[in-house]
C-alpha cells in the first residue's frame, strides 16, 4: 500500500480502503463498471485513496440504478450509471414478489388452520381429562363418605 498520510489520516485511509475493498468483493459482476472486479481490488490495495475514490466514482453502479433494473423499470433519461441487465424470466420482480407474497399468505393460512385444529383437539382432551378427574374424585369422596 502506498500511504499518503500518517496518524489519524492513516486510520481514515485504511478504513476507506477497507470499505471500498469489501464493497468490490461483495458487488455482483454486473454492478462493477469499466474494468473487472479484480482490477478494482488491486487498485484499491495498491493506491488506497485514489483506487477507492476511482471505484466509488467510476466503477461502482449506483444503488438506485440497480434497484430500478431489478424491479424491471426503465432507467431515467441521461442516467449513465444505470445497470442495463434486465431480470431473467417472464415476469418482473414486482410481479414475482406479489406472487411470492400470495403463496406465502396461503401457506400461513394453512399453518394457522392446522394450529387452530390442534388447539381444538387439546381443549377437547383437556375437558375429557377434567371430567375423568372429577368423576374419579367423586367416586373416591363418595366411597369415603359411605
Amino acid at each position: 500500500m502506498i500511504h499518503l498520510t500518517s496518524g489519524i489520516g492513516l486510520v481514515f485511509e485504511v478504513g476507506f480502503a477497507l470499505f471500498c475493498f469489501v464493497d468490490v468483493l461483495l458487488a455482483r459482476e454486473a454492478a462493477v463498471r469499466l474494468v473487472p472486479r479484480w482490477v478494482w481490488a488491486v487498485a484499491i490495495l495498491v493506491f488506497p485513496i485514489a483506487g477507492g475514490a476511482g471505484y466509488l466514482v467510476a466503477g461502482r453502479a449506483r444503488r438506485a440504478a440497480e434497484r430500478r433494473a431489478a424491479a424491471g423499470a426503465t432507467p431515467a433519461a441521461g442516467d449513465a450509471t444505470a445497470v442495463t441487465t434486465a431480470p431473467a424470466g417472464p415476469t418482473t420482480a414486482a410481479a414475482a414478489d406479489g406472487a411470492h407474497d400470495a403463496v406465502l399468505l396461503g401457506q400461513l393460512r394453512e399453518l394457522n388452520e392446522e394450529h387452530e385444529a390442534m388447539l381444538a383437539r387439546w381443549e377437547d382432551d383437556l375437558r375429557r381429562r377434567e371430567e375423568q378427574l372429577r368423576a374419579a374424585t367423586a367416586r373416591i369422596g363418595g366411597t369415603a363418605a359411605a
